[in-house]
């Protein structure tokens, strides 16, 4: 038996999908973002629930991550955010979708499928509006329409962009600004190739702070997890993921006496302490030590003593009966991840993303 897990409710996936339908026209196409194992999830799981759930693409930011997807059965239309150039054959071979990104990559794509008889690709044109990340810039877009005018191999079926402050209302007026770019290159395109064309733009917060740009499809990650990064919203989503760790030691220190590596606490009075079998190897930052976070047990706050040790940390548990063999939250539904993350400087994402291999994974499966 597992001595961490991260317990994941898949009706409250489901809630979540639900509601974010709910803000969309009834034409709207929905992605849902599985990438990086669903933010440290189970990739397969959520993507066969949101399958059956009714998303209408999943996305993902790696080619070898859609082919553990598309080898384990799921069907739904996968776009790879941010393929390689050498990933033009598994891309064709496993039915996946590309976002193009760069003229170098649009060039390399094209050569090797006009030169050889493979199949078509259908691609979505990453603009960049301002993020300053991935995209095409405006002044290449002339380049872009006479390549893709002069081959027959790739297929353009969606122009994207993708916002930088959606989640800051008070930069409201960038995702604005942000829209008018993108809509003034898609027109240019579309002018130019004769040609009407899909378009999405809005991630999880762009879907509740600029609902009036959904287009054809928006795009949510994190939304789904529970966490849409404006705090109105937040009480109309239910969160996901709850992280748990057993206890594993529980032990009387003496006043003066030290709790772990590089005398990282020394106790200012006798006190019951108790050993989490949890660690930095699991994902649990060191920043979250020297009493900057904590966990929970029947309600009560637990603070961590002392520095995070690869497989485990320390907690004072001198106000509790917990015993060994007990379960402490990391975070959960009333303690989430995203109040953790912050008590370090850091993101929900962050924290969701790290969580180790080593941490089982339990669902509560879809309520009836």
């Amino acid at each position: 038996m597992s001595q961490a897990k991260l317990q994941i409710d898949l009706s409250a996936l489901a809630h979540n999908f639900s509601h974010l339908k709910r803000q969309l026209h009834s034409t709207t196409k929905f992605m849902a973002i599985v990438k990086a194992n669903a933010y440290g999830n189970d990739a397969l799981i959520w993507s066969q629930t949101l399958e059956a759930l009714g998303a209408d693409y999943l996305a993902v930011a790696y080619c070898q991550e859609a082919i553990a997807l598309r080898t384990a059965g799921i069907k739904l239309p996968i776009l790879v955010f941010h393929p390689q150039q050498e990933d033009i054959e598994a891309l064709v071979a496993y039915d996946l979708e590309a976002a193009i990104y760069s003229l170098e990559q649009l060039r390399s794509y094209s050569d090797y499928l006009t030169a050889s008889d493979k199949a078509h690709l259908n691609i979505h044109l990453n603009i960049n509006t301002g993020l300053n990340r991935l995209g095409i810039r405006k002044k290449d877009v002339p380049t872009v329409i006479d390549l893709l005018q002069n081959q027959n191999k790739l297929r353009l079926t969606w122009l994207m962009s993708h916002l930088a402050a959606s989640d800051d209302l008070a930069q409201l007026s960038f995702s604005e600004q942000q829209a008018e770019a993108f809509e003034e290159v898609c027109h240019s395109i579309e002018v130019e190739l004769n040609q009407v064309y899909k378009k999405h733009l809005l991630n999880s917060s762009g879907i509740f702070s600029l609902a009036h740009k959904q287009y054809d499809m928006v795009r949510s990650g994190i939304a789904l997890h529970g966490y849409s990064n404006l705090e109105k919203i937040d009480p109309d989503l239910r969160v996901v993921a709850a992280l748990k760790a057993k206890v594993t030691q529980v032990f009387q220190v003496s006043k003066g006496e030290y709790v772990g590596y590089n005398f990282g606490f020394q106790a200012s009075r006798d006190m019951t302490v108790a050993t989490v079998a949890i660690g930095h190897a699991d994902g649990i930052d060191r920043k979250f030590g020297q009493k900057q976070n904590q966990v929970f047990f029947k309600g009560a706050a637990l603070p961590i003593l002392g520095n995070i040790c690869m497989d485990m940390f320390m907690v004072d548990v001198s106000s509790t009966s917990i015993k060994a063999g007990d379960w402490v939250s990391i975070f959960d539904a009333q303690h989430n991840a995203d109040l953790s993350a912050k008590s370090i400087g850091t993101i929900s994402y962050e924290l969701l993303c790290a969580i180790g291999p080593r941490v089982e994974r339990e669902f509560i499966l879809l309520e009836n």
